[in-house]
């Protein structure tokens, strides 16, 4: 029997990193998501601790993908991504924290950029800097599509949409026929991977896919998702702040 009533289920959290906690500081990563029907958008993005403004120009980059693509299709969708990413910058040379009103100091609100969006069973991961993104079938966990971190030549070098080169560092993956995606922030991606492999973390992805498609209720699946972000093991691999995005397609 054909389901003509698919729909995407989306459940995201975002936790600070002890290296935020320890100096009293708030997470600087940020996610948002529209969905309708079976189509939807999501981005996650993490606001550069070094950034005067890097929490607010994480918020900017979602909130302008979501006005950009809730009311539109998979047509063009490459030049609507550049789109988004121009009117984020114009907002933050706009913000009432950039005093100059210039690109000059768009370095003040760098963030990085990852995203997804999907129309039935087709779409993009786009993708500035660091984190993961991962499309995969449920039960299937050895085909998947990936969009890795692309950083610079030095380990904490990565890449920002308000960089002058943004364009440049812009990469645009066409995905199609997965029913799971999970977006993944820096301090998640280092460690869904098996190391020096490309290959899904056993203990890490396929039990949590496998808890929230199994959990009925969004407040407890998100609770739970919080929890797995924040307990002690996840928080000693990595200082960073942590934000995933599961979604289902069903």
């Amino acid at each position: 029997m054909i389901n003509h009533n698919k729909k995407w289920k989306i459940i995201a959290s975002s936790v600070a990193g002890p290296s935020h906690i320890n100096r009293g500081e708030k997470c600087e990563d940020h996610y948002n998501y529209f969905s309708k029907n079976d189509n939807f958008i999501a981005i996650i993005s993490d606001g550069a601790g070094s950034a005067d403004f890097g929490k607010i120009g994480a918020r900017i980059i979602c909130d302008s993908f979501i006005d950009i693509f809730k009311k539109t299709n998979l047509k063009n969708a490459e030049e609507k991504i550049i789109k988004a990413v121009k009117l984020a910058r114009k907002r933050a040379i706009l913000h009432r924290m950039n005093k100059t009103k210039s690109s000059g100091n768009l370095s003040d609100f760098s963030a990085t950029l990852l995203g997804v969006m999907m129309f039935k069973d087709k779409g993009y991961f786009f993708h500035i800097g660091d984190g993961a993104a991962i499309g995969f079938n449920h039960g299937e966990f050895n085909n998947f599509k990936t969009s890795m971190p692309h950083n610079g030549n030095y380990s904490n070098e990565t890449f920002f949409y308000t960089m002058k080169d943004w364009q440049k560092h812009l990469r645009i993956t066409p995905i199609e026929d997965f029913n799971r995606i999970v977006l993944m922030s820096d301090g998640v991606s280092n460690f869904a991977f098996k190391k020096k492999t490309k290959k899904l973390e056993d203990n890490f992805i396929i039990p949590i896919n496998d808890f929230l498609s199994k959990t009925k209720l969004k407040t407890k699946a998100r609770a739970a998702l919080k929890n797995t972000l924040n307990n002690k093991e996840a928080q000693k691999l990595s200082s960073d702040d942590k934000t995933l995005l599961w979604a289902r397609y069903e």
